[in-house]
């Protein structure tokens, strides 16, 4: 679930209530709440973007000697073109960029307006810029799905 408030509210502390009386178990579960800056854009990504999974694994060998494989964790990597841009449009994807300080502070991206799919994560490529007519911009995203920090 997402909130979203209409106007900027900063505190030293929140308080997050959750009330849900269809809940009759009275259990609920957490994931992750982030609390940060909403910044929407008012233009699109470019048709095509690709949302990847990614698997980890480690190879270990038991006290026999046996090689085996070991599932270390997965995320997803969000490849996201943005173009043809306007320069204004250009100067708020390398706002987001800046702000971000490519891949210090994290993110909550969803990638379509209305969704439900949310990613939390770093960009992780630098930024690059290419100009024919109009200018591009792709963004590579990459998910924190262990709540670690996330090495470029």
């Amino acid at each position: 679930a997402f909130k979203w408030l209409s106007t900027s509210e900063v505190y030293r502390y929140w308080r997050i209530r959750i009330t849900d009386t269809g809940n009759t178990n009275g259990f609920i579960e957490v994931g992750y709440p982030v609390v940060g800056l909403s910044t929407k854009p008012g233009f699109s990504l470019r048709e095509g973007w690709v949302s990847a999974a990614e698997r980890f694994t480690s190879k270990v060998k038991s006290e026999f000697d046996v090689p085996t494989v070991e599932a270390l964790f997965r995320r997803q990597r969000l490849e996201l073109p943005f173009g043809p841009l306007s320069d204004a449009e250009f100067l708020y994807i390398r706002r987001w960029y800046t702000l971000t300080k490519r891949n210090l502070y994290p993110a909550l991206v969803l990638p379509t307006r209305g969704g439900t799919d949310a990613y939390f994560g770093k960009i992780q490529n630098v930024l690059e810029e290419r100009v024919d007519l109009y200018r591009y911009a792709n963004i590579q995203f990459v998910e924190d799905s262990r709540g670690s920090v996330i090495g470029a």
